[in-house]
């Protein structure tokens, strides 16, 4: 270390001692680091012990960054750190090569650095020359290198292991090694430093490009995560560049002090000696350059490839022309001199070319145009004129100008443009076809689902209702091919962009139950939901392709899983002050992926089950969107498989955080209350009561009604009861019995089930449940309905229920609904009639829709898009003009067999109020009646 190395060491060690005193520092997360004691420049140990180099300042950094505080543990060898970090002593170590063999045992964070391994061998070696040369020698390696798996590949070649690299060296120079394989820029800087770098030298190619970064155990994956952030920030804020630099160094520069005393020792003597010479040519070669240049630019201008005027600026006259003006011009070389240059432009190009040769007082050297020149029969030529600011020629004041046909180059750029024109013509060609396939497919399809989920819920046989099973199922694998093929193809056109807009995660996560949860229920899935707590509610992104691919991921989970759970997953991975990232995941107990398919899975057709007798039905495009997607929003997606026993998928994405100033959560006030929650699925259980327990609920936790039973004679200070419908031993109507029997209502009692059992409501009633929530169970929803039966039932008001039921004895709501086509009318009245008693009006085109509107004065309205007559937009606009009057509310629903989510912005921006999209079902209609 040099003197100003050292005072600046101390004085950094002053300064941080100073400051340590001032600052406490039990905040720190403390972090034990194994380095070596000398491995220069990587590691190496001072007079006082205390370690240094390039892999502690890197190091150093990273711990700033992270909050950490470091505490160094010294080994002697790899061997010895590798060990410490194995067995716990250490958390880490910085700079450590990233060899196949380590991988088994430890995790790296990025690579902070690539170095080359090289052969270095004794300057006289003329033997080896490469890495096929090693064969039948002695090479050294350091032991427990990285490089060491690599050489063992080769069984000719005699490894011959060292603890440290001085000892390698020296049996290097002995003669005792042929050879030594060591990171390069290492030992050069070592050999540097011993005065020694004349007597080794390197030999061929690197033997491996050796990646370095930091070491941890495999179970510190957080800890991982942290460091890499710290890592990204620490490369790109120049402090790494500067601190490899000030390591690695650079050659000592063959001009030394004493090198450049003799050279300018030698250059005076020469100086000297050559200016007598130079004096006697000086006047014989002038001579001779001056004829040598008056040739080569006669032979430059004669064959020259473009058109070459000499104009009198002053003038505007030609001096002089080569032959390839003669020929671009038409004009013989005697007629073009003396003739004004401006002569032979087009007057439109006139204006141009005036402010190109008066150029004087800019400060460009060259001047560029394209124009149009006139041959001598008056001929337009299009030309590229190149021109250079005047210069004085004796008492003359010249310009030269460089014309070159470019007529060629045109007609090619006129074909390109055609052939655009014609493309973005097919393209457009190719986007309406599949807009109106999409529509002529979804609208019969909405009376196919339509029409066979009515029958489903009519009285029919056993026989009959699978049949119908199996129309509805077959519509819907026709409508996932037909999406799926939209969305790839605009995928591939490249008219997929980024919609970025605020949105509310739970809205994306409610999406999503509703299309899903009903097919999990079918198949006897219990589909979980596991969301952080610390997600902000409200961010900035895409929402469309989050739903989207959150969609496709369930789905797949739902259609691949037989049995089991679903786990859907948010969990929040990382925070600073504008983003926040997120990694969505959703496990299942399914199928597993093949090994065979797994390295094809994101790709386009491509599904987990390859073979031609496969199970499951779709097109294999739902994967690759979801990655295309997730890339296009600037995230990465990924998997875990194991055959036979499921997969987890799951992508990372970093979303602004709004800046919107957010509302806050509504509070429920539910600390110290007691809750049983009875239920056979251990993990929804456990799902539950995190969510509880974070509100201050103490929770009692039973797996049957036997258990809860249990429970309750043994703690009075339970509350509220949670109970799931489907269990195994006793169903929750039952468990709900034994309570109502042995307690009476003393318990406000919510009841869990997977679908809608709004058939069950007077049982229920009948037994003391106060209400029922729909699984999956979603935090807020959970909270505000425990809140909301916990006060009715402390009130004595347990009738939570029965409004449900009255409320759809008594309605009586309008409803006008517009469509041409007669099957889907059909199909949606009778839908309508299925959910309650409404006032239903009917109208087959837009203006006897506009007049219904008018006269009866609906509270909803189902307003199709294309119809007859007046389309929807045109009815909207005169409905609107008509609330405007009349001064009544009214829900205008815009349903459309165009499905894109630009179709769904343009309606809702064109005034609707809500927008369904061809084919729906009974629980899209619902939902828009629960809103009103």
């Amino acid at each position: 270390m040099t003197s100003n190395h050292k005072f600046y060491y101390f004085l950094l060690v002053f300064f941080i001692s100073a400051f340590s005193f001032t600052i406490p520092l039990q905040g720190r997360q403390k972090i034990k680091a194994a380095v070596l004691k000398d491995f220069p420049p990587l590691y190496m140990t001072d007079a006082k012990g205390m370690s240094y180099g390039l892999a502690i300042d890197i190091l150093e950094n990273i711990a700033l960054r992270c909050d950490f505080e470091i505490v160094y543990l010294q080994t002697e060898n790899w061997a010895e750190l590798l060990k410490a970090v194995q067995s716990g002593k250490a958390d880490l170590s910085p700079a450590v090569g990233m060899s196949e063999d380590r991988f088994d045992d430890f995790i790296f964070s990025k690579e902070i650095e690539t170095i080359p391994v090289s052969i270095f061998i004794r300057s006289k070696n003329n033997e080896i020359k490469g890495r096929n040369d090693l064969k039948n020698h002695r090479v050294a390696i350091i032991e427990k290198a990285g490089v060491e798996n690599t050489l063992l590949k080769d069984k000719e070649i005699q490894l011959v292991r060292f603890p440290n690299l001085e000892t390698a060296v020296g049996h290097l120079l002995s003669g005792d090694v042929d050879a030594f394989v060591f990171p390069e820029p290492v030992l050069l800087k070592k050999l540097r430093e011993m005065k020694i770098e004349n007597l080794i030298q390197t030999a061929g190619e690197p033997v491996i490009e050796l990646k370095r970064g930091f070491l941890l155990k495999k179970s510190d994956s957080p800890l991982l995560s942290k460091i890499n952030l710290a890592i990204e920030d620490y490369r790109t804020s120049g402090a790494f560049l500067n601190d490899y630099i000030k390591w690695y160094g650079k050659e000592e520069p063959f001009w030394n002090a004493a090198r450049v005393f003799l050279a300018m020792s030698l250059l005076l003597i020469t100086v000297i000696l050559g200016s007598f010479v130079i004096y006697f040519f000086k006047l014989k070669n002038m001579n001779k350059k001056l004829q040598n240049s008056e040739r080569k630019y006669r032979l430059l201008f004669e064959t020259a490839s473009d058109a070459v005027l000499i104009i009198d600026s002053e003038t505007g006259k030609i001096v002089n022309a080569n032959s390839q003006a003669e020929k671009l011009f038409g004009y013989p070389i005697h007629e073009l001199i003396g003739m004004n240059h401006f002569n032979l432009y087009h007057l439109e190009s006139m204006e141009t070319l005036v402010k190109i040769f008066s150029q004087e007082n800019s400060t460009e050297e060259l001047f560029f145009s394209e124009s149009s020149i006139k041959d001598k029969n008056g001929k337009p030529v299009p030309v590229e004129i190149s021109t250079a600011k005047s210069f004085q020629a004796g008492k003359e004041k010249l310009a030269v100008a460089f014309y070159r046909d470019i007529s060629g180059r045109k007609k090619t750029e006129n074909e390109l443009k055609t052939a655009k024109i014609k493309a973005e013509d097919a393209n457009r060609a190719k986007s309406l076809f599949l807009a109106n396939m999409s529509h002529e497919i979804r609208t019969p399809m909405n009376g196919i689902l339509g029409m066979t989920e009515l029958l489903l819920l009519s009285d029919i046989k056993e026989d009959q209702k699978q049949f119908l099973d199996a129309v509805n199922s077959s519509a819907n694998n026709l409508l996932g091919i037909l999406n799926d093929i939209l969305d790839i193809s605009k995928i591939e056109s490249g008219k997929v962009d980024l919609d970025a807009q605020n949105f509310h995660l739970e809205k994306i996560i409610e999406a999503v139950l509703n299309v899903t949860v009903y097919k999990a229920h079918k198949k006897n899935l219990e589909l979980l939901i596991d969301i952080d707590s610390e997600i902000p509610e409200t961010l900035y992104g895409d929402e469309g392709k989050i739903r989207q691919v959150l969609l496709n991921l369930v789905s797949n989970a739902v259609k691949f899983t037989e049995e089991g759970n679903i786990l859907f997953e948010i969990k929040k991975i990382n925070e600073t002050v504008d983003y926040v990232e997120l990694e969505f995941s959703v496990s299942d107990t399914g199928v597993g992926i093949s090994k065979d398919a797994r390295q094809l899975l994101f790709q386009p057709f491509v599904q987990g089950d390859l073979s031609y007798t496969k199970k499951y039905q779709g097109t294999g495009l739902g994967l690759a969107i979801s990655k295309r997607m997730v890339e296009l929003m600037g995230g990465s997606i990924g998997f875990e498989t194991e055959e036979g026993r499921g997969s987890r998928f799951y992508f990372n994405l970093g979303i602004r955080k709004t800046r919107e100033k957010l509302l806050k959560h509504e509070a429920y006030h539910l600390e110290g209350i007691s809750v049983l929650f009875i239920d056979d699925n251990e993990m929804n259980r456990l799902i539950v009561q995190k969510i509880l327990v974070r509100e201050g609920i103490k929770v009692y936790l039973a797996e049957d009604g036997y258990q809860g039973m249990e429970i309750l004679s043994q703690n009075n200070e339970i509350q509220f009861i949670l109970l799931d419908v489907h269990m195994p031993k006793i169903d929750g109507f039952q468990t709900a019995s034994m309570i109502q029997e042995k307690y009476g209502s003393r318990f406000a009692i919510l009841m869990f089930t997977s679908v809608d059992i709004r058939d069950s409501l007077l049982k229920m009633k009948e037994l003391g449940v106060n209400d029922y929530l729909i699984k999956p169970v979603r935090r807020k929803e959970l909270l505000a309905k425990i809140h909301k039966t916990l006060d009715r039932h402390q009130n004595q008001n347990n009738d939570s229920i029965s409004p449900v039921i009255n409320e759809k004895a008594v309605q009586r709501l309008k409803i006008l609904v517009a469509e041409d086509n007669e099957i889907n009318m059909l199909s949606l009245v009778s839908m309508l009639k299925q959910i309650g008693s409404y006032e239903i009006f009917q109208a087959k085109n837009g203006k006897d829709a506009v007049e219904w509107f008018d006269k009866v004065q609906p509270e909803i309205v189902f307003l199709d898009l294309q119809m007859p007559v007046m389309n929807g937009f045109e009815a909207l606009e005169e409905m609107k003009t008509i609330l405007n009057k009349k001064s009544f509310q009214s829900q205008i629903i815009a349903v459309t067999a165009y499905a894109s989510n630009e179709d769904k912005e343009k309606c809702l921006n064109a005034g609707m109020d809500h927008y369904l999209a061809k084919p729906f079902k009974i629980r899209d209609i619902e939902r828009f009646l629960q809103i009103k």
